[in-house]
């Protein structure tokens, strides 16, 4: 018996067969990590380059941001994921000093409870700046217009790297 160590030995059944198979699934895994990397702004596994932002400056044009600026935790919203393993708790950050406005153009999103004592907390955020798609929906913004916000049309969502 003659052993074959050249690819021509196997089977055109067996070439077509990985073909059909692994062909599709590169691409998809392509696919997948090309839109990760466009939507996150780095490769899986890493974090997008972080720019400096205050709250009027903020845009959908941002990824990696760190947003400076004062959050106002007069009014705390808690979500909770359908299984209750994670919570993560929704403020309005303001321009630096800014106590008394109640124009809202950046919802942080954190897994961090802010100190229940303080009402205002000039603050640094690193995150993923983001539209807020259905991570923020009706009720959240139901409340913030209920507790006195105005939100604006293009309300930034800034993910905090919680780590």
């Amino acid at each position: 018996m003659v052993a074959c160590h050249t690819r021509s030995c196997y089977p055109a059944s067996v070439k077509k067969l990985i073909a059909t198979i692994l062909l599709p699934a590169l691409v998809v895994a392509v696919a997948a990590i090309g839109f990760y990397w466009w939507d996150h702004g780095a490769p899986p596994g890493f974090r997008p380059k972080l720019v400096e932002v205050r709250p009027g400056e903020i845009s959908y044009d941002n990824r990696g941001v760190t947003l400076v600026g004062t959050a106002n935790y007069q009014v705390r919203l808690i979500q909770r994921s359908t299984d209750g393993s994670r919570t993560w708790w929704l403020f309005p950050v303001m321009e630096m000093g800014d106590t008394t406005g109640n124009y809202v153009r950046v919802l942080v999103r954190t897994t961090h409870e802010p100190d229940e004592l303080l009402g205002f907390e000039d603050v640094r955020v690193d995150g993923l700046a983001r539209p807020p798609g259905a991570l923020i929906g009706p009720d959240v913004r139901r409340e913030l217009i209920a507790s006195g916000f105005e939100l604006d049309e293009k309300l930034v969502l800034v993910e905090a790297f919680d780590d």
